[in-house]
């Protein structure tokens, strides 16, 4: 099933989601058939299972037709929510949501405002049911398959990371800063790790136990993921950007100065900066490390040229943008006395710029009229198509995996392409309006319409809002 079909399901009128829990709720007598107190007929009373935050949770229910009466005791305790009564009335709290109601009545108040349950709240044998309607009153969220989310889902993220198994990294952007959260990738539940203004985005460390990054003064941060301990590390404020961590965590990588002219690294022990490739070329980006070789692209700027006979009003300045195209570059740290070697040379666009351990490097070519590519090119400038396939949207590397977003005629695709033979093959089928993949290792999570999403127990979950 498609992302966007999903979708719709999960934000369905209540009489289906009341419908699909129904479905989810497996029934086994618990009792005997009594008479509900105003009714001539008789209710039966069964066992069901609803699985709440992905855990099975035991609620007793009474089938009213199409509606699903639930014992209000039990949902709350499933649910987590706080139970209480004021005299002849009962609160049920979730969150931010609160839930009034009286036995006999269908009229519920939701934070004050009144609502209709398709039955009356129920009393069976003392024991108070209420409309299973009521879990979407209470703020909870429902999927595809019955399941019930009580987590209050982080809104509008701006970018998102994995940080390891089980958990990512979201960010939001506002006027105060930056808000940095971990998220839990099977139920969305969320607390805030860094509230920053003036930094550079979090890098994660391989172990997934850290993160560093750049503060508004030019000094790298080291966060500790677990304890939130924030240190500062070694004394060095020049200009940094595009942190990046080392394969074994001892390090980490970066391109220094105003025209990010220098790439450098820092110990991750001590704060020792040690320059690795200082050429006098600026305006460095894309940079990408594998051992002991690097990959970045350069721009160069355009050439300003005055006529010398007009004042400046008449706007006698031209720029000529010949050649400022980016190109992509190679250098081997360790090989001694060498220089950058220039790999490309076309004129196109080049975003996404990955390096294979095997010594490749891979590019999404965008080029001014038709669809973009993914491109190799190897040390010996040898270039080659690697995914031709639909428009390419994105190229992102997980280990020794390189993951391609493209968009299809109908769908847009995901091509996983192994670096060490070649070889491609098609991993998924998504929505059309899926704008970002995140792989990692064999989960994947994706973006769409600003939302994230993780695949958890076989079908697509939000896990933000």
């Amino acid at each position: 099933m498609s992302m966007k079909g999903e979708q719709k399901l999960m934000t369905m009128k209540k009489t289906i989601a009341v419908t699909m829990m129904a479905a989810a709720i497996s029934t086994a007598a618990v009792g005997g058939a009594y008479a509900a107190p105003g009714s001539a007929s008789a209710v039966q009373i069964v066992q069901g299972t609803l699985n709440v935050n992905g855990m099975d949770t035991q609620v007793r229910t009474i089938a009213s037709g199409s509606v699903q009466l639930v014992a209000v005791r039990d949902l709350a305790l499933s649910l987590g929510a706080e139970l209480g009564h004021n005299g002849s009335s009962y609160y049920m709290k979730l969150n931010d949501s609160t839930v009034e109601f009286k036995v006999g009545s269908k009229q519920i108040t939701v934070n004050g405002s009144a609502q209709q349950l398709a039955l009356p709240v129920l009393n069976v044998q003392g024991v108070n049911y209420i409309d299973s309607a009521v879990v979407t009153a209470l703020g909870a969220s429902m999927d595809a398959d019955g399941g019930i989310s009580t987590v209050n889902l982080l809104e509008a993220i701006d970018s998102a990371q994995w940080i390891g198994k089980g958990k990512l990294l979201a960010s939001t952007y506002g006027e105060a800063g930056r808000t940095d959260y971990i998220v839990d990738a099977k139920t969305g539940k969320h607390e805030v790790l860094l509230v920053s203004v003036d930094t550079s985005d979090l890098a994660i460390a391989p172990d997934g136990a850290r993160a560093a990054y750049v503060d508004g003064e030019g000094f790298v941060h080291i966060l500790d993921l677990a304890s939130k301990q924030d240190s500062k590390l070694g004394e060095d404020n020049s200009i940094k950007s595009e942190l990046q961590w080392s394969a074994d965590g001892t390090a980490l990588y970066f391109l220094q100065g105003d025209k990010s002219s220098v790439v450098a690294k820092i110990s991750a022990a001590d704060g020792t900066v040690t320059k690795l490739l200082e050429d006098k070329v600026d305006y460095k980006s894309n940079l990408r490390v594998e051992g002991g070789t690097m990959a970045y692209t350069v721009v160069k700027t355009g050439k300003v040229t005055t006529d010398d006979k007009k004042s400046v009003d008449e706007d006698a300045i031209s720029i000529d943008m010949t050649g400022t195209e980016p190109q992509v570059y190679f250098y081997n740290v360790y090989q001694g006395d060498n220089k950058p070697v220039q790999l490309t040379t076309s004129t196109e666009d080049k975003i996404f710029l990955e390096l294979s351990p095997y010594g490749s490097a891979y590019y999404v070519s965008v080029p001014e009229e038709g669809s973009a590519t993914v491109v190799s090119v190897n040390k010996e400038k040898q270039t080659a198509i690697a995914v031709a396939e639909g428009d390419v949207m994105q190229a992102v590397k997980h280990k020794n995996k390189l993951y391609v977003l493209t968009a299809g005629e109908t769908n847009n695709l995901v091509y996983e392409i192994d670096l060490s033979s070649g070889s491609k093959k098609l991993i998924n089928t998504l929505s059309d309006s899926v704008t970002s993949i995140l792989p990692y290792g064999n989960q994947l999570a994706l973006i769409e319409d600003g939302i994230l999403y993780t695949f958890v127990g076989g079908s697509w979950k939000a896990i933000t809002r």
